[in-house]
């Protein structure tokens, strides 16, 4: 029999009595509440803090930081891209208005064939045009370069230099080829050719920049900065800035210089391992140049009043020719073109160099001879002996090579005044 339970107390094995369902909702909202506290406190703590040490300030700062920097970066680099490609079209075009003064010339020498053996008044107005073509490319060149702001490759700045040479805008010349060597310095490529060039400018008589001992320091410079490669290509190129300095010289009255250049020049070739037989072309070139610089010292025997200027010409078959002489600039000897016309055509045409062996007698030597009159032209070859007489005739004989010779008298023409 189970004993009685006292009056008021639950049996020791009774379940605990339910909670009440308003508990589990107030806990909740205690722990939001202490939540919000300590989000309140933080803030509060992060508020007495200064601004760099905020932690979300400083993570949106940054942000913004990089977000700008990124931005910067795209439009520099954009603009850069824009002005490389402003800078190719440019260079470009230069390059366009370099090739087509070469196509010009390409284009001259196929009209001088075509048109001065059949209609002669053509080819004066071709040449004439082709002329005024010429000067308008070159204007064109420069105004591309001054477009580029002077920025140019040392290959354009020998090519543009040239042509101003050419031109006698010496001044132009000379800023374009300093230009050059600029460049040529910081690709650390070769500066002998551009250093010849200037050398050319200030070498020129007759030009604002005349100036001789400068120059020949150039020119020195330029011989030095050859390297000294054992091949035909550098042998080449050093000798013929050496050649082409001995003539200027000797032009200039300075035959001891002239004579030292030439044996410099035979120094060079002795001096290079080359085999004798790969030398042999340049050894020939030598000796052709130091054999006109000799035979020109007898320039001073003539009177270049007497000489130079216009002749008219009439053989010994009674055809008639223009014949002029003149002193190149850079020559020290006198060069010469002959043109014969018949029924208003270009018959022939000989170009060439003087050499005056004593005060009455010289040599014509023909470089380009050329025979026209039966359309096509042809190259021959040969040589005019001449005597100026006392009265101021000149009497030639003319000995083309494989071809009967001819005699010709020739008077000069006075100027009208």
């Amino acid at each position: 029999m189970h004993p009685t339970s006292e009056p008021g107390h639950a049996p020791p094995n009774a379940a605990p009595p339910p909670l009440d369902p308003r508990y589990d909702e107030l806990s909740d909202q205690l722990r939001t509440t202490q939540a919000e506290i300590s989000q309140i406190r933080l803030e509060r703590k992060e508020e007495k803090k200064p601004w760099w040490r905020q932690t979300a300030i400083v993570i949106s700062i940054f942000g913004l930081l990089l977000s700008s920097g990124f931005s910067v970066y795209t439009v520099l680099d954009q603009a850069r891209q824009r002005l490389d490609q402003a800078r190719q079209r440019k260079a470009t075009s230069l390059d366009s208005r370099l090739a087509d003064i070469v196509a010009l010339r390409m284009e001259d020498a196929r009209q001088a064939a075509a048109l001065a053996s059949t209609n002669l008044t053509a080819y004066r107005m071709w040449t004439s045009a082709a002329l005024v073509k010429r000067a308008m490319l070159v204007d064109a060149v420069v105004a591309a370069v001054h477009d580029l702001h002077d920025d140019i490759s040392a290959t354009a700045a020998l090519a543009v230099g040239t042509e101003l040479i050419q031109d006698g805008r010496y001044p132009e010349a000379e800023k374009i080829v300093n230009v050059g060597l600029k460049a040529a310095r910081a690709a650390q490529s070769s500066t002998g050719a551009l250093t010849s060039l200037l050398a050319e400018v200030y070498m020129l008589q007759g030009n604002p920049l005349y100036n001789p001992a400068r120059g020949r320091e150039l020119y020195n410079q330029a011989i030095d900065s050859f390297s000294n490669r054992v091949d035909f290509s550098a042998l080449n190129n050093k000798l013929s800035v050496i050649l082409f300095w001995a003539p200027a010289e000797a032009g200039l009255g300075n035959p001891k210089e002239s004579a030292q250049l030439i044996q410099l020049a035979r120094q060079t070739l002795a001096a290079s391992p080359l085999p004798a037989a790969v030398k042999a072309v340049l050894a020939g070139m030598t000796d052709n140049v130091a054999n006109q610089i000799q035979q020109a010292n007898a320039s001073s025997l003539y009177e270049p009043s007497r000489l130079l200027g216009n002749w008219w010409i009439s053989d010994s078959e009674n055809k008639k020719s223009s014949l002029v002489i003149a002193i190149l600039p850079g020559s020290p000897v006198p060069a010469f073109e002959r043109d014969q016309i018949e029924a208003g055509i270009l018959a022939n045409r000989i170009n060439g160099t003087i050499f005056v062996t004593d005060p009455n007698h010289m040599r014509l030597d023909w470089d380009v001879a050329l025979t026209l009159n039966r359309g096509a032209p042809m190259q021959i070859a040969g040589y005019s002996d001449v005597r100026l007489h006392p009265n101021g005739v000149l009497n030639g004989i003319d000995y083309p090579f494989g071809l009967p010779s001819k005699t010709w008298t020739a008077r000069k023409i006075q100027p009208t005044k």
